[in-house]
């Protein structure tokens, strides 16, 4: 354009040409443009309308739409990965949080013994019993688990306070939580939240192919047979429980039973002597 045009103001250098070729491109006032440097005779310039019509094919016409599609792919494949990586994140957080107290579960799972669990969770009671009742009622624990600085918060509603104190099996008379209920309610929550994170790592290490995911099946199974092994416990408790009941029973029937004889007896031996004291005396 400069060599061409040079004699004009719009391609007196380079960069006054550059301008010029960037406006064309817009489609902005080219049309007039061109109609100057084609003469004053107003002759069409031959050389002038192949140049500009080959620029505007080119430039408008097929590097600016070859542009445009790049952008629009790149946009494409940035949003796609987005996407995927915001569910993946969903996924992730469904897995570690898919129970309201999971974020006090992963809290307490930091303990070292039996012991120090239990005394973290005499602590625990000791804060969310506000008013030093000895008891933990739905508002209290409600109220106190929302001030606990914990991510993501908790925010327990009625149903999960059903569900945890087994539909209101586990209150007193007063419908609040003892200490000792407290402890069994937290010591389950926890095992069920390992339970949920162990599973949660077996998947994520199958997905990686790692060999760490043989590591957690095993972890996984252990956690499953020492539930049954509890369940077994408590069933044979129960049976225990019956079958002494029902010789504590036995044995007070044979009792009554053996009283009743020996009372009996007794006044048989009663009425012989009567008659016979009444027989010597006549």
């Amino acid at each position: 354009g400069v060599e061409f045009y040079g004699h004009t103001v719009e391609f007196t250098n380079f960069t006054q040409a550059v301008f010029t070729m960037f406006q064309i491109a817009t489609f902005e006032g080219w049309a007039e443009l061109a109609r100057v440097l084609t003469g004053d005779s107003g002759e069409v310039n031959v050389g002038t309308s192949v140049f500009f019509t080959t620029y505007i094919m080119i430039v408008s016409w097929m590097l600016l739409p070859v542009v445009v599609a790049l952008l629009l792919d790149n946009f494409s494949k940035v949003a796609a990965i987005e996407a995927a990586l915001e569910v993946k994140e969903i996924q992730v957080t469904q897995r570690l949080v898919s129970h309201v107290l999971d974020p006090l579960m992963s809290s307490l799972s930091r303990y070292n013994t039996s012991k120090d669990l239990s005394l973290r969770i005499k602590t625990l009671y000791e804060l969310l019993d506000a008013d030093d009742s000895n008891g933990l009622s739905y508002e209290e624990m409600h109220e106190g688990l929302k001030k606990l600085d914990l991510k993501p918060g908790i925010h327990l509603l009625a149903d999960d306070w059903d569900a945890i104190t087994n539909f209101g099996s586990l209150l007193n008379d007063n419908g609040e939580v003892g200490l000792g209920e407290f402890e069994r309610i937290v010591r389950k929550q926890l095992m069920e939240f390992l339970h949920r994170n162990n599973s949660s790592a077996l998947i994520a290490a199958g997905e990686a192919g790692s060999d760490l995911a043989a590591v957690f099946s095993s972890v996984n199974y252990l956690i499953m047979e020492l539930d049954q092994v509890k369940k077994d416990n408590a069933e044979v408790k129960h049976h225990i429980e019956h079958l002494v009941g029902a010789l504590t029973e036995s044995v007070r029937d044979r009792d009554r039973d053996r009283d009743d004889q020996l009372d009996s007896m007794g006044r048989s031996g009663r009425s012989w002597m009567d008659r016979a004291g009444s027989g010597s005396g006549s």
